[in-house]
């Protein structure tokens, strides 16, 4: 998933519980907070397992806050 999907996706999910005014406004916050949490709770995470390594990219969310905060 790219950075500008994951931020659409994000935002995308917050809409359903905003209030109206501003909604789209509210949602890119409410994004904006957990990118930040995430990306402050994984610093330089790596996870091995049997048969995968996952790495935790803080850049990539770096760039999923970008795109939140060029959406419109």
């Amino acid at each position: 998933m790219t950075p500008k999907e994951k931020a659409l996706q994000l935002v995308d999910k917050f809409l359903p519980n905003m209030p109206r005014a501003n909604e789209n406004e509210w949602a890119k916050r409410c994004a904006l907070i957990c990118v930040e949490e995430i990306i402050l709770s994984n610093p330089n995470r790596v996870v091995h397992s049997s048969w995968k390594v996952e790495t935790f990219d803080a850049e990539y969310y770096e760039q999923v806050k970008q795109e939140i905060n060029q959406l419109t």
